[in-house]
């Protein structure tokens, strides 16, 4: 089966199957993220890796987006410093190149594939896990791995999305958002919708034995303020962990819950230069390498040098 197929399928499955494999041929077959269901899609579409309307973006890090799939106001900041979030990207790029051949990325709202993809570049012998309940994301998401891994790729086999939505429950319904900053529907925005499945962290991490990933990253606006707190227990708890904080309060929540479940943080930011959402990164003090991130504080603090251009930020991090 080509790549092109396996890519169209993880792309528009069904909303209730679990979770699929970007790439899974018999070189690259990937035992961690092979489905449990994988249902055919109902119609047909090319997901090709090709932009057809307005060409391809290409971001200081090196990442490609279709420019179609850039709302005016990001088009904006981009203008500014060509980064998807400047201060953001650069601390997770401080932190995921530090990560070893096989540590675990979770993107909790993975979107159209900026961190995740990102991150396999910067790694390829990571995997990643994307969780996107969206099919419009997921599309999109599908079609940008080809973008930036053209051919067979290897790494693709370490990509996977999951269609479920993480939240409180396990196997329950709710209908979302599909597009731009969407949330759980309320009846009161125009945006499309899309019906889901959730799941817990608990069990995701059980169903794929996956014991403290490397890093999570969460981008589920609002409702980290719920969900963030229940991956803190346990032994799947994250290593280390970046949040988007979508409000005043729903950062002071996850805060008091990291620094009650044995969490340092390692940078907050409540109103961050060209972002819409706050920052909050943590790490967990009983891990073996928490020491060594710790030591990042004081650098993650000089606005110096987040303010900048990425690749004189990347070259300079590299001496911390």
């Amino acid at each position: 089966m080509t790549l092109q197929v396996l890519v169209f399928l993880a792309a528009l499955a069904r909303n209730h199957g679990l979770h699929v494999p970007l790439a899974a041929s018999p070189r690259h077959r990937n035992t961690h993220c092979a489905p449990d269901v994988c249902h055919r899609a109902e119609r047909t579409t090319d997901i090709t890796g090709s932009c057809e309307k307005g060409g391809v973006h290409v971001f200081d890090n090196g990442v490609k987006v279709c420019e179609d799939t850039i709302i005016a106001l990001q088009r904006d900041r981009y203008k500014e410093e060509n980064l998807h979030e400047p201060v953001e990207s650069k601390i997770f790029y401080s932190l995921i190149s530090r990560a070893n051949s096989n540590d675990t990325f979770v993107d909790v709202g993975g979107a159209v594939g900026f961190y995740a993809l990102w991150a396999l570049k910067v790694v390829p012998a990571l995997q990643v896990w994307a969780f996107n309940p969206s099919p419009y994301f997921r599309q999109h998401f599908a079609n940008h791995a080809i973008l930036n891994f053209p051919g067979e790729a290897g790494e693709l086999g370490r990509l996977c999305q999951d269609f479920r939505a993480m939240t409180m429950a396990d196997d329950g319904h709710m209908t979302i958002g599909a597009e731009y900053g969407s949330g759980v529907q309320n009846g009161t925005t125009n945006a499309r919708q899309a019906a889901c499945t959730t799941v817990t962290y608990a069990t995701w991490a059980g169903e794929k034995h996956v014991q403290s990933p490397f890093l999570v990253m969460t981008d589920i606006q609002g409702a980290e303020a719920t969900v963030v707190p229940s991956m803190l227990a346990g032994g799947a708890a994250p290593s280390l962990l970046m949040v988007g904080t979508h409000r005043d309060d729903i950062h002071t929540t996850v805060l008091g819950a990291l620094r009650g479940h044995g969490y340092s943080v390692l940078y907050e930011e409540r109103r961050p230069k060209s972002q819409p959402d706050g920052i909050l990164v943590a790490v967990r003090d009983q891990w073996q390498r928490a020491h060594e991130f710790k030591g990042l504080v004081p650098h993650l603090a000089n606005a110096t040098a987040l303010g900048m251009p990425f690749k004189q930020y990347a070259g300079v991090q590299k001496q911390w």
